[in-house]
């Protein structure tokens, strides 16, 4: 019993940091795997930028932490400065864009 309150007492010490839409949203972010960047614009569209700046449809968010574009789904985490993206074909680390 003694070991049931100290486990519930370590968990209730842990504090999950909610997600910061504003942070993430409306910015420009590149991926590590591909040479493209991306911004969940205000707009509700999904600009992709390249050799220029081109709409891939419109986006959506789900409490907690995830987004929706068409057919994919995604979860956002926080690193650093950077962002974990989970969901897709691979898993991704997304950094400023240094493209533009």
């Amino acid at each position: 019993m003694k070991n049931l309150v100290v486990m519930l007492g370590l968990f209730s010490c842990y504090e999950q940091t909610a997600f910061n839409r504003e942070a993430f949203e409306n910015k420009w972010w590149e991926t590590n795997v591909y040479p493209v960047c991306f911004n969940l614009h205000e707009s509700g569209d999904l600009l992709l930028y390249e050799e220029s700046i081109r709409s891939e449809g419109s986006w959506a968010f789900c409490e907690p932490n995830e987004y929706f574009v068409g057919d994919n789904s995604f979860a956002v985490t926080e690193e650093e400065e950077c962002w974990k993206i989970k969901g897709l074909k691979q898993d991704l680390v997304a950094c400023e864009c240094t493209l533009r």
